[in-house]
């Protein structure tokens, strides 16, 4: 308990010296311009839904300043308390936690045959290959871009505040944003963004495989790390400029702290680091590793009830675990007192169904339509998957060696935990938000297949052959399926491109669009070459008065009444359509929904 404390005293220091850095010394007038500046231009990005109001006041930002300020004033008090005596005795007892884990994963390795070293370094380089490949030949998407412009842009004030447009992956937009301000001009603005993914996620990969390695089996780590990269989506998660594959590694880390947390007092020290650290920065890349924790949070207490100091080890799961939403909900504090706590909470993507529609489709979206996007093919792997999580477990607790089962029950726990949050928020959750569980899932079905092999006493080297041709045929399969993905994205771009070209040539005086995809793109474009902005505006329904020069439409819309009469077909490229609007749409006028950007 001692050592919580002091890791949660840390932890609270941390996050507000971060915070003091970036609103201590700035005057709410600024504050409040680069907010409501923010929130103008972001509305083309979530038409036609509307903005909510930004939160902000002068009292709301004195309060978000004074608990700033009350954080780190009892932080620091704290740790005068604690005394250097006894922080240093924690910090060398730590230091001893990190040398003999090192140690123990050295000796791991040592006790790998020549052929495991080698495979383990293949399937590393392989992993990175493939990540290197797929982010040289993709392009930028529209989720991306949204970050890009309206949430990194701005700068990192912003960045942690403004929450009005849904889907700010905080951490991985500042980190994004700190290379691109320490990065020379000429550098690309899109390959920095992407790097923390490609590289933090191919780091935290690396470990993840070692450890799991250690606790478990070699085979089993290194076909489930394997399969997971060639799940549906992975790929373009671990490179793109968001934060799910960063999440995807910090729930790597919660899980393998979880697992050595259960096993006893053992590197306790460690463990509690790295399940704090992972927990925080989880949290902070998207709220939605609530799943993940809540999961991984009750498998650590059912775990070590019943254990020797079961009670005291639950209490310090729990205080714990508290301590973690305790300093989430501080470093969150600027969304809630300047954006507003609605803005965190809600999203007007996902929002509260009545309880006839969500029982209706339950099963449907969550068992079909979740578990088809997350594992592939609904009619092999949903059978699969039932089988797995009903029968596999139970097979897996009689045939696998008992030191795997904590695994296996933790992974059971996470994979399923969600489901009683979901229902209790009324809510279909996108599948991305899910992605975690396809590695809890792979998991548990290599153990599986480990008991199997256990059980019937087959040979190591027909495991290896058979789970290496399941691997190339599913790769071979996967893999294809992701390129024509992202070939389809490289298109879109390439289009983007020539349509900007095309229109500035023009020197229009307005463009309209009712294409909202290419209306965030062009203006993506323009930011990320440093070059003024197009004069596209999003419309709307109804007539105004200021003369427009184009329309732009996607192939197969049909042109807005009032376009009709004086639109003549100017430009296509593909499945981008642009009209020339004559002078008498002038004088009809044509009213836009969205300000000029």
């Amino acid at each position: 308990m001692r050592y919580l404390l002091l890791l949660f005293t840390v932890t609270v220091l941390l996050a507000a010296l971060y915070l003091a850095g970036l609103y201590a010394f700035t005057p709410y007038a600024t504050m409040r311009a680069e907010l409501e500046a923010a929130n103008r231009q972001g509305w083309a990005a979530i038409a036609p839904f509307a903005l909510p109001r930004l939160a902000h006041t002068a009292a709301r930002y004195a309060v978000l300043r004074g608990t700033i300020g009350v954080a780190l004033g009892g932080a620091i008090v704290s740790l005068v308390a604690l005394g250097r005596r006894r922080i240093r005795r924690e910090a060398r007892c730590l230091g001893r936690d990190i040398k003999l884990v090192a140690l123990a994963l050295s000796s791991f390795w040592g006790r790998l045959g020549r052929g495991e070293q080698w495979t383990a370094g293949v399937v590393l380089l392989l992993i990175l290959g493939v990540r290197c490949w797929f982010q040289a030949h993709s392009a930028f998407n529209t989720d991306e871009a949204v970050s890009c412009d309206y949430f990194v842009w701005p700068g990192a004030r912003v960045t942690a505040s403004f929450y009005t447009l849904p889907n700010n992956h905080i951490l991985y937009n500042l980190l994004g944003g700190s290379l691109l301000r320490l990065a020379p001009t000429a550098a690309n603005p899109e390959l920095l963004l992407r790097l923390p993914s490609l590289l933090l996620g191919f780091v935290g990969t690396g470990i993840a495989y070692a450890v799991l390695a250690r606790l478990t089996s070699f085979r089993v780590a290194t076909f489930s790390l394997a399969f997971m990269e060639l799940a549906p989506e992975t790929v373009v998660y671990n490179i793109s400029a968001r934060g799910y594959g960063l999440q995807t590694a910090c729930v790597y880390a919660l899980f393998l702290a979880v697992l050595v947390l259960r096993r006893g007092p053992a590197l306790h020290r460690l463990a509690w680091t790295v399940a704090v650290a992972a927990s925080v920065a989880g949290f902070y890349l998207i709220p939605t590793f609530i799943y993940p924790f809540l999961g991984l949070g009750l498998g650590l207490l059912a775990g070590v009830t019943g254990q020797p100091q079961g009670k005291l080890r639950a209490a310090h799961t729990l205080v714990g675990g508290g301590a973690i939403l305790l300093v989430t909900g501080l470093l969150y504090l600027p969304v809630g007192l300047l954006s507003g706590w609605p803005a965190l909470f809600t999203n007007p993507y996902v929002g509260r169904l009545t309880a006839t529609h969500f029982w209706e489709y339950f099963g449907p979206y969550y068992l079909w339509g979740t578990v088809g996007v997350l594992l592939g093919s609904q009619l092999v792997m949903v059978p699969a998957f039932l089988l797995l999580v009903s029968g596999g477990l139970w097979l897996i607790r009689r045939w696998a060696p008992a030191a795997w089962w904590p695994a296996a029950a933790l992974a059971w726990t996470t994979t399923l935990a969600p489901l009683p949050l979901m229902i209790l928020q009324q809510v279909f959750a996108p599948p991305r938000t899910l992605h975690y569980v396809v590695f809890f899932v792979l998991l548990l079905a290599m153990l599986l297949f480990e008991a199997v092999v256990r059980r019937m006493r087959l040979a190591g080297r027909r495991a290896w052959l058979g789970l290496v041709l399941l691997l190339m045929a599913y790769a071979g399969y996967r893999l294809p399926g992701q390129a024509r993905t992202l070939v389809a994205d490289r298109a879109f771009r390439t289009q983007a491109l020539h349509v900007d070209q095309w229109l500035r040539a023009q020197r229009p005086r307005r463009i309209l669009t009712g294409s909202n995809g290419y209306n965030l793109y062009l203006r993506h474009l323009a930011i990320v070459r440093r070059q003024p902005l197009l004069p596209v505006w999003l419309v709307g329904e109804n007539p105004a008065t200021s003369p427009s020069d184009y329309f732009m439409l996607m192939r197969g819309r049909t042109l807005p009444a009032w376009v009709r009469p004086s639109a003549r077909l100017a430009y296509e490229h593909d499945y981008l359509l642009i009209y020339s609007l004559a002078p008498s749409a002038d004088k009809q006028g044509l009213k836009t929904a969205a300000n000029k950007r």
